[in-house]
Order: structure tokens, then C-alpha cells, then sequence
């Protein structure tokens, strides 16, 4: 149990957690750019996957990301304006139930931070459209394109104080399951929002979503009450 809320940190993901993903759902922004592109769904899904993995490392700018998505597209007169519209349909809404849990937590005292395998573009976008997001009240935040590693790779849970009790809310089981087993933190998976065809999730290794919780740190969550109800098992009091 925690003893108090100023030594207690809680991370949120971002993708999955608090934005909605909409990356192969009908409407969504591969079946729409494949269509521009003339080629197989699956084929432009796995190829941009690709190329967004090396945005998330930051290897890959805004600018070569997106000219890049204009050249795969087969259209140079696609403005620049439709063409982030288009990009735009990755990321279908803010998740309103998420994002009041955020703030109803800051409210009652705690540390918030946020952890996310993120690219620049995105934030660019998503942090004009939903600020409340990404309020973290003097928090840390962790973006993978700032600090060159993605989740899970150990070293991106270490950009996190060491001298604070951390739970960590994600929708990869892989990804909260790391630092609970290795590092002592606090997990819970939050399962209410995933997409299956997010483009990190399609080429990583291994089932992200294996349903076999062994760890006493680590909790499902497959709805918002759920997700509340995890948290109050770690003590956190809201």
C-alpha cells in the first residue's frame, strides 16, 4: 500500500488508454490510404507499420514521414492539408472516461505521468486536438521519438524517478508486464479500447495480449470500473 501520494506516481499511456486508435477498422486510415495507393490493405498496414516504427525511434521526421506517405500514395498534388487529414484517422477520439480518471486522480493528491511509444507527428496533432491529454501537472512524460526506444525496452522505464512507487496503466500486456517483473512496479492492463491493427502491435514479436496474469503487481482491467477498482487495490484513493 502506498503511504503517500506525493511519493506515488501514476503513468498513463496514450494510445489505446486515452486516444481511441483507428488503424485498420472500416473508415479507418489504412483501408483509406490503401484505396489511394491502389495496393492490398494488408500490404500498405505492414508497410507503414514499418516506417511508423521508425518514427517512434525517431529516426524519421514529420516532414520525411510525411513525404514519404505522399510518395507511397502515388499522389504529389495530395495537399499538405489532406494529407494530415488523412494521417489524422489513426487517432479516432479522445477517451473521455480515461482522461476524467487522470484528472479526478491529480485531484486527490497524486503524481501523473505519461509513458508512450509515440511519434512527433502524432503529438503535433493529438496535443492541438485533445490538450487534456497530455496534462500532467508538472508530471514527467515520456515520448519514445525524444528518448530513441520504444516499449518494452527496459531503458525507457528508466527516464521515471527511481525514488517513487510507480503504477504503470497500458494496453499491451508486454508492455506493463516489463517493468512490474524487472523493476517493482505497479501494472495494470487496461484492455476496454485496444486495436488490434495498431501498426507497432502487427510487427512486434510475441502475443501482446496473453491472457495470464501471474503477477501479484499485475492487474487486468477490461472496463472503466475495472480500471478504477485496480488502482484502489494499489491504494490509490479516489
Amino acid at each position: 500500500m502506498i503511504q503517500a501520494n506525493k511519493n506515488f506516481l501514476v503513468i498513463f499511456d496514450v494510445g489505446g488508454i486515452m486516444v481511441q486508435l483507428n488503424y485498420g477498422n472500416k473508415g479507418g486510415f489504412v483501408e483509406k490510404a490503401s484505396e489511394i495507393a491502389g495496393i492490398p490493405q494488408r500490404d500498405f498496414q505492414l508497410w507503414h507499420a514499418q516506417l511508423e516504427k521508425k518514427c517512434l525511434l525517431g529516426e524519421v521526421s514529420a516532414g520525411e514521414y510525411y513525404q514519404l506517405v505522399r510518395e507511397k500514395l502515388k499522389n504529389p498534388q495530395i495537399s499538405q492539408d489532406d494529407l494530415k487529414n488523412l494521417v489524422g484517422l489513426l487517432w479516432e477520439r479522445e477517451i473521455e472516461s480515461t482522461v476524467c480518471l487522470k484528472q479526478r486522480i491529480h485531484d486527490a493528491g497524486y503524481s501523473i505521468g505519461l509513458l508512450s511509444s509515440m511519434t512527433d507527428f502524432a503529438l503535433e496533432t493529438l496535443s492541438k486536438r485533445h490538450p487534456k491529454v497530455f496534462e500532467t501537472w508538472e508530471g514527467p512524460k515520456v515520448y519514445s521519438f525524444e528518448c530513441g526506444v520504444i516499449k518494452p525496452d527496459l531503458r525507457i522505464y528508466g527516464f521515471f524517478p527511481e525514488d517513487t512507487q510507480k503504477i504503470f496503466i497500458d494496453d499491451n500486456l508486454r508492455y506493463v508486464e516489463t517493468p512490474v517483473k524487472k523493476l517493482g512496479w505497479l501494472g495494470v492492463h487496461y484492455t476496454a479500447h485496444i486495436d488490434k491493427s495498431e501498426g507497432i502491435r502487427s510487427i512486434q514479436e510475441g502475443d501482446s495480449q496473453a491472457k495470464k496474469y501471474s503477477h501479484p503487481n499485475l492487474r487486468i482491467a477490461n472496463t472503466p470500473q475495472e480500471l478504477e477498482e485496480s488502482l484502489r487495490a494499489f491504494g490509490v484513493k479516489i
